[in-house]
This record gives structure tokens, C-alpha cells and sequence, in this order.
């Protein structure tokens, strides 16, 4: 009887979708934020272009704008020349 009632457990979890922990449906992996990356996108470097915006994103204001960025360099190089890749994102 006991294996009876864990086999229709099994199986209705499978026919359900069950999910591993920690994996997410398409719905809650699009409901993060993304952003280009400003530097990349002038350098045109489609590898790391998109950006999922999370607290941890690198990021920094400029003009009244916030722009995100793929890594501390980009980071580095926009703060560097500010008004040259915020020009080339605008025109995007």
C-alpha cells in the first residue's frame, strides 16, 4: 500500500512540472531587470551587453541617469569618459 501511494506522489509530481529547487520558470527569470552595459555596447562586445540589474550590479549615476554595467572595469571606463558613452547610449 505504501508503495502504491509513493508511486502516485511520483507521478503526479512529474505530470505537475515539479521543479528542482532553485530553478525558475521563464516568467520569474524574466521579472529581473536587465540593462545594457553602456561600455560594451559602444564596443560593441554583444557577450556581456545585457545586464541583469540586481543590487550587486555595478552601476553609477550620471546627469540624473543610472546606467549598469557588466563589470567594475566598465564601471571604471564610463566613469572615465562619462560624457562620450552616455552620448553613444543616448543615440541607442
Amino acid at each position: 500500500m505504501k508503495r502504491a501511494v509513493l508511486l502516485l506522489v511520483v507521478l503526479a509530481s512529474a505530470s505537475a512540472g515539479c521543479r528542482s529547487i532553485g530553478e525558475r520558470t521563464e516568467a520569474e527569470a524574466s521579472a529581473v531587470p536587465v540593462a545594457e552595459c553602456p561600455v560594451c555596447a559602444a564596443e560593441g562586445d554583444l557577450a556581456c551587453l545585457r545586464v541583469k540589474v540586481r543590487p550587486d550590479t555595478p552601476s553609477a549615476e550620471y546627469r540624473g541617469r543610472t546606467y549598469w554595467f557588466c563589470s567594475d572595469e566598465c564601471k571604471a571606463e564610463f566613469l572615465a569618459h562619462a560624457a562620450q558613452y552616455a552620448g553613444l547610449h543616448a543615440e541607442r
